[in-house]
């Protein structure tokens, strides 16, 4: 028999969760909800630093992209065709660009609660002294 990797489980839930309570936090706040609420997650689930930048990159970058993809689909590209003329691009690269500055704000955001989380564990002591 294999073994099942308990991480992966975690990080799915982790990243459910992200996008779950950050889709309802992007209703009421600006983008900071959904920084806060990754960071928030990554500060009381405890993980690696891998594991929580992974998480925020997937979670913010996938709910900025299907948003934004959303609004282009919603508004029949006229606003994207508009912007994407001003800079010489595509729609498509625009809907894009969002996606990866959602999931930079992801990836900063899962850093920081991981770090958050860090700051206060506590230190096993193994004698001598620690600075």
């Amino acid at each position: 028999m294999q073994k099942k990797n308990a991480g992966s489980g975690k990080l799915t839930l982790k990243i459910l969760l992200m996008v779950a309570l950050g889709y309802f936090a992007d209703q009421y706040f600006m983008f900071y909800g959904l920084a806060a609420v990754i960071l928030l997650v990554n500060a009381l689930l405890r993980s690696s630093a891998i594991s929580s930048i992974f998480s925020g990159i997937l979670s913010a970058g996938a709910l900025w992209f299907a948003y934004a993809f959303y609004l282009q689909q919603t508004n029949g590209e006229l606003i994207t065709e508009k912007i994407a003329s001003i800079f010489g691009a595509s729609p498509i690269s625009l809907v894009l660009v969002s996606g990866g500055i959602g999931a930079l704000l992801g990836a900063l955001s899962a850093y920081a609660g991981y770090s958050l989380n860090r700051a206060f564990e506590k230190k096993k002591q193994t004698g001598g002294y620690h600075l």
